[in-house]
């Protein structure tokens, strides 16, 4: 069938070209029909899947009624919307609302629109009726309605043309002037022939070569010879030369340590020695003591 105002979209021999043609239409259709932009984006990406499965089993001649077909089937644009004064499809429910859309956004036939809808011409056709009337009795009159449609058909039209086609090399080289070719030839064996030479010729104030990996270093001739006072001064070990006796410690190191070692190590303590055995005898002999029973005199 062919559409009211425009031709349909061009049937290319494979379904991506078609609903390349056709995509940016069906997302103003599913803004409009849903009332929300970010279900309208997920609907139109579930339609697109859905007519890449189908179209390949479908006549190219049916793609069209495929695809609104397959948009219409989403639940996001079946739902009623609220209402709401600032947007006349509000206004209606979903049936009547998507036969409006069909007609302003879609520009197709009614009978590839009832197919669409999957449901009879005449049902279309009162459908419409029922859409136009109940936006006239909410104030909407015809010219309301002529600006609408011119308004919505403006947005259905895509934003910007096809991107060219990928240009190849021989394109790029086809499109340079014949008479700057030479000079382009000759600039490229130029850069050449200095590619090739400094591998072979390092001249001197680009710095050290490098070669093999390891730089190379120009000999030079010392900016400054010391004195030797200042050499000295300058040496690592200058502060340990003036200082005499630190480095008298420093030679004693280890001694130092190993006494300092020793020292705080615990004594342990003295065994005591064994006491001496004690006598059993007086030291100035035994005293003799008189056991006379007879009471006690001395011994002679």
């Amino acid at each position: 069938m062919t559409s009211l105002s425009q031709p349909s979209p061009r049937h290319d021999a494979h379904p991506v070209a078609f609903v390349r043609g056709i995509e940016h239409r069906g997302l103003v259709f599913a803004e409009n029909q849903c009332g929300h932009a970010g279900r309208a984006r997920t609907a139109a990406l579930a339609a697109k899947a859905e007519f890449h499965e189908r179209a390949a089993r479908t006549d190219a001649d049916g793609w069209t009624v495929l695809y609104w077909r397959s948009l219409l089937a989403q639940p996001a644009l079946r739902e009623r919307l609220r209402r709401d004064a600032r947007n006349p499809f509000s206004l209606l429910d979903a049936g009547p609302r998507a036969v409006l859309l069909l007609r302003f956004v879609a520009e197709i036939e009614a009978v590839d629109g009832a197919q669409a809808l999957a449901i009879s011409p005449e049902a279309y056709r009162h459908a419409l009726f029922r859409a136009t009337e109940t936006l006239r009795e909410n104030g909407i009159d015809e010219s309301w309605l002529r600006a609408l449609r011119d308004r919505l058909r403006n947005d259905a039209r895509p934003t910007h043309a096809d991107p060219p086609e990928a240009t190849t090399a021989d394109d790029a080289v086809r499109t340079i002037p014949r008479w700057l070719r030479p000079s382009l030839i000759g600039a490229l064996a130029l850069l050449l022939v200095a590619g090739i030479g400094s591998y072979f010729w390092h001249p001197a104030f680009l710095g050290p070569r490098i070669v093999g990996g390891i730089e190379t270093l120009r000999d030079h001739k010392p900016a400054q010879v010391l004195p030797a006072t200042a050499q000295l001064l300058a040496s690592g070990d200058f502060a340990q030369m003036n200082d005499p006796q630190g480095a008298a410690i420093a030679r004693d190191l280890d001694l130092l340590s190993w006494y300092a070692a020793s020292a705080g190590a615990s004594t342990p303590p003295a065994t005591p020695s064994a006491p001496l055995p004690e006598t059993t005898q007086p030291e100035n002999g035994a005293t003799e003591v008189d056991t006379d029973s007879n009471g006690g005199g001395h011994a002679p």
